[in-house]
């Protein structure tokens, strides 16, 4: 047995996209170049809006916000929801009140095949 973490301690300030009070802790990588990153959300902190490099989908795991592509209003979520940007859409996140969630990233993701879909509206 191996144990790691992914912990605040072990997290990296994000400072791209005019992002505020986030932090990120990698996870894994496998060689179909799909990865992981555990995402933190201080309160009033955000992911600022930038394009997904590959599809990404983003888990809330713990507390609550927002996310937003840039046709969007900002949508309410909270522990629980998964949101789903494909390669190119931009995007952002953030949290009033603190938010953790996992994101992953890879070209072959496909969300729609496991879990139930849920439109903004019902999330809001």
């Amino acid at each position: 047995m191996r144990i790691f973490r992914f912990n605040t301690h072990l997290a990296k300030r994000i400072d791209k996209f005019d992002s505020q009070n986030a932090f990120v802790c990698p996870v894994l990588r496998t060689n179909g170049f799909v990865q992981v990153g555990c995402f933190f959300v201080q309160p009033e902190g955000r992911i600022g809006m930038h394009p997904a490099v590959t599809n990404q989908l983003l888990m809330v795991v713990q507390g609550k916000g927002w996310v937003r592509s840039n046709t969007s209003a900002p949508v309410f979520v909270e522990m629980g929801d998964a949101i789903y940007w494909e390669e190119g859409e931009w995007h952002e996140a953030g949290s009033d009140d603190g938010m953790m969630a996992f994101v992953w990233e890879g070209k072959t993701l496909n969300p729609g095949q496991f879990m139930l879909t849920q439109t903004s509206e019902t999330l809001t």
